[in-house]
């Protein structure tokens, strides 16, 4: 059952630290996101395409499978690369 209240925030205190902020080249982090992206949907296609492969054999969807899984692991490593460099040149 709901009741009514009244809640008294006069000795409430909190505080935070804000770091500097250091500004990124937009060039770079589009970049980085757009890997992103292309990771996500060729990772997602070829798991798709690698349940499909598994219900019934077929050379061209093992190949097309491969390739999509390649692709998105190629990816993901330019990704992770991408935003190693990004947080290094925040550090420096």
């Amino acid at each position: 059952m709901a009741k009514n209240g009244e809640i008294n925030l006069d000795k409430v205190k909190a505080t935070y630290q804000l770091d500097d902020i250091t500004l990124v080249d937009s060039r770079k982090l589009d970049f980085a996101n757009e890997v992103r992206l292309y990771y996500e949907i060729s990772f997602g296609i070829g798991l798709a395409l690698l349940g499909n492969l598994i219900a019934n054999f077929n050379w061209y969807i093992c190949s097309t499978t491969i390739i999509f899984l390649v692709f998105g692991i190629f990816n993901l490593i330019r990704y992770i690369l991408k935003n190693k460099e990004l947080k290094n040149s925040n550090s420096a």
